[in-house]
């Protein structure tokens, strides 16, 4: 599971890499497609950071191609996971016992004690 925190602007350009990535055939997504500026943006070296995406190994010096990797095609899958854990864990979980522990002292402790 993804744990990697990451910015709005970073979360654009994976679901952009991901869908660039379905559309191609190789499964890759080669440089001339994206703007150069992208590609040495901040948000992009993050992506590369976090394993989101990688460079593809190449004959010449420069990497001409990237992928994203599987932990990033998953990537929303986990942070949709995390958020409904989250909110059960933190919001759900708390009202449900309130609720309960309400019914057992106000309901059962009087018919016990009568």
């Amino acid at each position: 599971m993804h744990k990697y925190e990451t910015l709005p602007a970073e979360r654009k350009l994976l679901r952009k890499y991901i869908k660039i990535q379905k559309a191609d055939t190789l499964n890759e997504i080669n440089l001339d497609k994206i703007p150069h500026s992208e590609v040495n943006s901040y948000e992009f070296k993050l992506l590369l950071e976090a394993g989101l995406v990688e460079f593809l190994p190449s004959r010449y010096s420069q990497p001409s191609e990237f992928k994203v990797t599987d932990e990033g095609l998953n990537f929303f899958k986990w942070k949709w996971e995390r958020f409904w854990n989250t909110l059960f864990k933190s919001i759900l979980l708390p009202i449900f016992v309130s609720i309960a522990t309400t019914l057992i002292t106000t309901k059962l402790i009087p018919l016990i004690f009568h």
